[in-house]
């Protein structure tokens, strides 16, 4: 997908196939949007279309938003949801929590990745392990579709568990199997083989921290 940010009410309009005037009036409050365009909104944005009716469609949407910003038009922002981590009750290590909350981002970013906003969750960057990729307290954009979970690429950052211990890191394919790297060589040289015998869980790989990876 071409990347680009989207600075107006009429780009994103036509992003969504949209008129502009009828976007502007559903943005302002004036009027709901047809079912056809509620489609095309859903579609360009992978936003749930009963939140779109009501806000409410699932109580832990957060409000989508729309700032002015000058001259260089509106800011619009999604609703990301939470990459929430927790212990499993049985015997199969760290699970994702389906009921975190969501977070608003700017629309800007998300089009930047080439991902609809159910494709990722939102996640805090802890520590100085990935460091300078990932500072103490950055926040991530966590790709967790099916297929890079099940797929990872070699060299690249993933959010994963390793029994009930959650981490950041890159993930190395070796002859031995997988191993995980820390950028802050200063501090943690070496690399460190993934147990076989471990139980290992992907939840995603990290596509943004400030900028795109």
């Amino acid at each position: 997908m071409e990347q680009r940010s989207i600075k107006s009410v009429s780009e994103f309009a036509r992003l969504c196939g949209v008129e502009e005037s009828s976007m502007r009036q559903y943005l302002q409050g004036k009027t709901l949007p047809s079912f056809q365009n509620l489609v095309a909104i859903h579609e360009a944005t992978g936003t749930p279309i009963d939140w779109l009716v009501t806000g409410k469609g699932s109580d832990k949407y957060a409000k989508t938003s729309t700032e002015t910003s000058g001259s260089s038009g509106v800011g619009l922002s999604i609703p990301i949801q939470r990459l929430s981590i927790r212990a499993s009750a049985g015997a199969g290590g760290a699970v994702m929590d389906d009921n975190a909350d969501f977070v608003s981002v700017p629309w800007a970013i998300v089009d930047q990745i080439g991902l609809k906003p159910d494709q990722m969750r939102l996640l805090q960057g802890h520590g100085g392990s990935m460091e300078p990729t990932i500072g103490d307290g950055d926040l991530l954009l966590v790709d967790v579709r099916k297929d890079t979970r099940a797929q990872p690429a070699d060299g690249k950052i993933y959010v994963f568990a390793l029994g009930d211990d959650v981490y950041v890191k890159r993930l190395l394919k070796t002859p031995r199997g997988w191993s995980m790297r820390s950028d802050n060589r200063d501090l943690y040289p070496s690399d460190e083989l993934i147990p076989p015998d471990e139980p290992f869980r992907i939840f995603g790989r990290v596509r943004w921290t400030g900028r795109q990876l």
